[in-house]
């Protein structure tokens, strides 16, 4: 009996032994060819034995993945050559349970090794040297939505190269984690990025790049770059751009360092050796594990160090520092936002952290389709509105709300622990609820499984408020949630007096639920989550017209001036064409004496308004003093001059539900420039542009009535 105990627990010590045991060792020698798309690669690289125990504890056939296109020139064990065959009958899922994950290796070939794996004993030492081509140009994203990158699987050419573990452009297995050295002999006058601590050889002046942390994947960014540099304590702090720009290189180097020294204390001790600012040739906003990859465009813009750098940043330590249990839904996306973009609007005020949790609210609402919802332990990455609005959206809240549930010390405390526990292994959403239930002695079990199991939101409604009187008022307030299933929430209602307010927070756990208050003053004002602080659905009449709100409809009616040329006709139905990929479009001529019924729809008024257009009166529902001189419409302060600016104007018909817009453009040399950057102001109402920049936007004020009730 005791032989049999001892064998069970050694079998349970060996097999977690071989799980922790999933680390490849990589010693890499690299060198491209831009000119030719081609890379060469030399990798002495060391396979634990235990890799290729699967999930049912068998062992697959001894070998690696590597790209379909990659030439395997040799493989060397022993001193000696390893005869090899491409076998297509391994598939991923033998490490993996998540089906989603196949696709990451379409353009993947296993190669099994002629080897008998009682051969070797706990490591397999091979030489493996491949070549081959990567000429896969960054497409276009299949849908337009805010946000939305340029993809390509791998590519090297003359304007730089970019591989990752996806590229399969060095041998490696599913579910697995890489340490490495890589040495580099670049090409003339180009720089080489991945992870790790960078040194230079001293005699062939190849960049080293040594990674000693485990990794998820491998990175190759090489580009013909100016290099920058600082340092930070122990780490080095760097720039590669491709003009030489010593103003915009120490403007990142310096926000570089502020956003680690934050983010140190916040949470914990920066997990790198290094980061930098890493230049791409296409438009991207990618957080690597020590480095960020932004577009030309993107590093730019002037708001981006204040804005998306430090959000890249972060992500070392969430996502790339505690790695994301996919499996099990990505939270990191979320927490990130919540840490980054959502606190920087915190630290400029709360008014500004309120309207960004407005955006996030509007844009969930937009998407919404309950067809196509899912909850957040689906989400893997975005790829569309809708995931986004979830993954990111849905995410930051269920941060925010427990963070007012259970204090912000409790908050962060939660999130060090995590942090310090877990750098370089994958976590889940359990692993956070665990610790935020250790740091706050609560049980949130059913607080996780509301906002991380299941779909959708609630739906407040504020059904009546009456006071009582006798020697103090009683303030009753029947609020009314519809939902699917009843939510648990922590609402916060605010009560305004003649001279003073307060706010005080109610637990919804019913379909019906009537508070009462008892104040010496008789209040003037209720606001039920005035400062949007609940994850719900908004109201119609709580979200101005927007952009945004006109591109997310299912159909569009565009009505185009019969005056224009076939050109500049032929130019809008592009421009809707691809704003509207999936959506029915109606393009009609502005003569037409019958119109398609507007309801739900987007309608587009083409040209520059003028009274005698049937479609003028509506300029009188827009939530905003209106006027047209001549050639100039006035708005509010503003003063758009219609025959030199190209200008959108959204509003909203109410009574008839659907959204409409006035679209002008006066110089059509700019419209392509300027159909790609409209998707971009989503969440602004009207816009003018001189040429192609951006000289005029605003928003309409929101409207909360339906959420407040005034005596």
């Amino acid at each position: 009996m005791k032989k049999v105990i001892f064998s069970i627990f050694l079998l349970l010590f060996l097999c977690i032994n071989i799980q922790a045991e999933r680390i490849i060792e990589h010693n890499l020698f690299v060198n491209i060819d831009p000119s030719k798309n081609f890379i060469n690669v030399i990798d002495t690289v060391k396979f634990p034995k235990s890799i290729w125990m699967t999930e049912d504890s068998s062992f697959a056939p001894a070998g690696f993945y590597i790209y379909d296109s990659m030439n395997i020139v040799s493989i060397e064990f022993k001193n000696g050559f390893v005869e090899y065959e491409v076998d297509e009958n391994v598939s991923p899922l033998l490490w993996v349970s998540d089906s989603s994950s196949e696709k990451y290796y379409e353009k993947a070939k296993y190669i099994k090794l002629n080897l008998n794996q009682s051969g070797f004993e706990d490591k397999l030492d091979l030489i493996v040297k491949a070549n081959g081509v990567y000429y896969n140009p960054p497409q276009e994203p299949s849908k337009e939505y805010p946000k939305a990158f340029g993809t390509t699987i791998g590519n090297i050419e003359e304007r730089g190269a970019f591989l990752m573990g996806q590229s399969f452009w060095y041998p490696s297995l599913p579910d697995v984690y890489h340490k490495f050295r890589m040495i580099i002999d670049n090409p003339e006058g180009w720089h080489t990025v991945t992870q790790g601590r960078l040194s230079i050889d001293p005699v062939f002046g190849y960049e080293i790049w040594d990674c000693d942390d485990p990794m998820e994947e491998i990175y190759f960014i090489s580009g013909k770059y100016f290099f920058y540099k600082d340092r930070t304590d122990d780490i080095d702090v760097f720039a590669y751009i491709y003009e030489d720009d010593k103003k915009l290189a120490s403007d990142y180097l310096k926000a570089t360092i502020d956003y680690i020294g934050m983010y140190s204390v916040l949470i914990g001790k920066y997990p790198y050796p290094k980061f930098a600012l890493v230049e791409n040739y296409w438009q991207t906003g990618y957080g690597m594990p020590s480095f960020t990859l932004l577009g030309s465009k993107v590093i730019r813009l002037p708001f981006i160090i204040m804005t998306s750098y430090g959000h890249e940043i972060l992500h070392n330590w969430w996502g790339n520092g505690v790695f994301v249990d996919s499996e099990r839904g990505n939270w990191c996306e979320g927490l990130t936002t919540y840490l980054a973009d959502h606190y920087y609007k915190q630290i400029q005020g709360p008014e500004f952290a309120s309207d960004f949790r407005f955006q996030e609210l509007s844009a969930y609402t937009r998407y919404y389709d309950s067809e196509k919802d899912f909850p957040l332990k689906d989400f893997r990455e975005r790829y569309d509105g809708l995931s986004q609005a979830i993954g990111y959206g849905k995410s930051l809240f269920l941060f925010h709300m427990l963070k007012r549930q259970i204090g912000e010390s409790n908050f962060y405390s939660a999130l060090k622990k995590v942090y310090n526990e877990n750098l370089f292994k994958k976590v889940s959403w359990d692993t956070f609820r665990d610790a935020f239930e250790f740091t706050s002695k609560k049980d949130l079990d059913s607080y996780f499984d509301q906002w991380v199991l299941r779909k959708s939101a609630p739906f407040l409604v504020l059904d009546s408020v009456w006071i009582e009187s006798n020697k103090k008022y009683k303030i009753n307030i029947s609020i009314h949630q519809e939902a699917d299933s009843i939510f648990s929430l922590l609402i916060p209602v605010k009560i305004l007096y003649e001279n003073n307010e307060k706010i005080i927070d109610f637990e919804l756990n019913s379909k019906d639920t009537i508070y009462s208050i008892f104040s010496d003053i008789k209040p003037l004002k209720i606001q039920i989550d005035p400062y949007y602080d609940v994850f719900r659905f908004l109201d119609d009449s709580e979200i101005p017209a927007s952009i945004g709100l006109a591109l997310t409809r299912k159909s569009a009616v565009v009505f185009i001036p019969s005056y224009l040329s076939d050109d500049k006709r032929n130019s809008y139905k592009d421009i809707f064409n691809n704003w509207y990929k999936e959506a029915e479009i109606i393009f009609l001529s502005d003569t037409v004496s019958q119109f398609p019924d507007f309801s739900d729809k987007a309608v587009w008024f083409i040209g520059i308004p003028s009274v005698s257009s049937v479609f003028f009166n509506y300029i009188n529902l827009l939530p905003a003093k209106i006027e047209l001189v001549n050639d100039s419409l006035k708005l509010n302060k503003n003063v758009i001059q219609m025959k030199e600016q190209s200008f959108m104007i959204t509003g909203k018909n109410l009574s008839e539900k659907f959204i409409f817009v006035y679209f002008n453009l006066v110089d059509f040399s700019f419209a392509e420039s300027i159909k790609n950057k409209i998707p971009h102001y989503s969440k602004y109402s009207y816009l003018s542009f001189e040429k192609d920049k951006n000289i005029l936007k605003g928003e309409w004020e929101k409207d909360s009535s339906i959420l407040s009730w005034t005596f």
